[in-house]
């Protein structure tokens, strides 16, 4: 079990519709988690909601920008001094 995997389910739930339907159409949350698990998928729900809240992976945090500290003199006289 892993965000990975929930990641994956969703990413199949996006780009296969038969599959996304199949899902969808369950009448109940255990034929629904009998068609999950049996594509491959296994997760628990709070792996799913982690995924579905978007965690950003290592190569995307590589690419955001980290915060930074402007110094304005005449505001702060004391600016990059201990």
């Amino acid at each position: 079990m892993s965000v990975e995997n929930a990641q994956k389910f969703l990413e199949k739930m996006g780009s296969d519709a038969a599959f996304a339907a199949k899902v969808k159409q369950a009448k109940s949350l255990e034929e629904s988690k009998k068609i999950i698990n049996g594509a491959g998928f296994s997760f628990t729900e709070e792996e799913l909601a982690k995924a579905q809240q978007g965690e950003l992976q290592d190569e995307e945090l590589d690419a955001v920008a980290g915060g930074g500290y402007m110094c304005f003199n005449d505001i702060h006289d004391n600016c990059g001094k201990d």
